[in-house]
């Protein structure tokens, strides 16, 4: 069966270099673990859509939720993702909604 991914991590950083690193991290994941024929969802690419303005974030959360919810199976964890308010309020919401979990650390 196909599993349904979805990447959870830091983005947010000190430095614009920082940013694009995690950025770069996700979709190296992603790649990973799409050659094995599963589907990855990764919100990291979405962050110059949401200038990390508060606003922007509840949105970009509710967003996620939406997608763990409805999309997702699974849940992959970064390694530094409970540093990421955001990671870590999807991970709450992937056992809340009994979501598999996966982890990189």
């Amino acid at each position: 069966m196909i599993k349904r991914i979805f990447i959870a991590g830091p983005v947010s950083a000190i430095s614009k270099r920082e940013v694009l690193r995690n950025i770069k991290k996700a979709n190296k994941i992603g790649k990973i673990i799409s050659k094995n024929g599963d589907l990855v969802y990764i919100p990291q690419n979405h962050k110059q859509i949401f200038k990390s303005k508060n606003k922007d974030k509840e949105y970009s959360l509710k967003l996620s939720k939406s997608i763990l919810k409805n999309w997702a199976t699974h849940i992959f964890l970064i390694k530094g993702w409970k540093k990421s308010k955001g990671a870590t309020e999807e991970y709450k919401f992937a056992i809340k909604n009994k979501i598999k979990i996966m982890k990189d650390d």
